[in-house]
């Protein structure tokens, strides 16, 4: 079973007796593909892209989603909506972040100091030395990543990935504070 979160509560999705159950509820699908889950020896194919085998838990967030707090040890993929969403991120926690197009804010209970930034295409990369890792794309929204020890805007400016730092209490920034991710950049902060 994998356990799927929305913004009102969790469910479990499980195929069982050749049904395709989200909690209590079955979920309808193609004759086709209740033909091949009647004959178990051949592969079930869907369009569904292969995700790390560690990912245990998928949350699927609406515009009116409340936050949502990522414990310590679990990984979890999460599909953002089209609005701003609010993500918290425990020490220790694992985090993909799809779909994330809102400005959105991802509060993260560890100082910018711990972690290594790095990127691949649009997607950037967060991993601490407490094994905490978020990944999360940049977009032309503006990201809100608040830290420990201060907070970031995280957008793509000028055709350019960055990490705008804000000072807290005048909301502003300066040239001083913006760190362009390359394709791979340590954190010298």
């Amino acid at each position: 079973a994998q356990s799927l979160y929305f913004s009102d509560g969790r469910a479990d999705l499980v195929i069982y007796n050749k049904k395709v159950m989200l909690g209590e509820q079955e979920i309808t699908i193609s004759v086709k593909m209740l033909e091949l889950l009647a004959n178990n020896e051949q592969p079930t194919y869907t369009t569904i892209n292969t995700l790390p085998s560690d990912v245990d838990s998928y949350l699927v967030l609406t515009d009116q989603s409340p936050a949502f707090t990522v414990p310590y040890g679990a990984y979890v993929q999460v599909v953002g909506s089209a609005g701003a969403n609010t993500i918290n991120v425990e020490v220790g926690a694992q985090i993909e972040c799809l779909n994330f197009a809102g400005a959105n804010v991802v509060n993260i209970a560890e100082p910018f100091t711990a972690f290594n930034v790095s990127r691949k295409g649009a997607a950037v990369y967060f991993e601490s030395y407490n094994g905490t890792y978020i990944k999360i794309p940049a977009t032309t929204a503006f990201q809100t990543l608040n830290f420990k020890d201060n907070s970031y805007k995280l957008a793509v400016v000028d055709s350019q990935i960055m990490l705008i730092k804000m000072i807290i209490d005048k909301n502003k920034y300066d040239a001083d504070d913006v760190i362009v991710i390359s394709d791979s950049v340590k954190n010298s902060k």
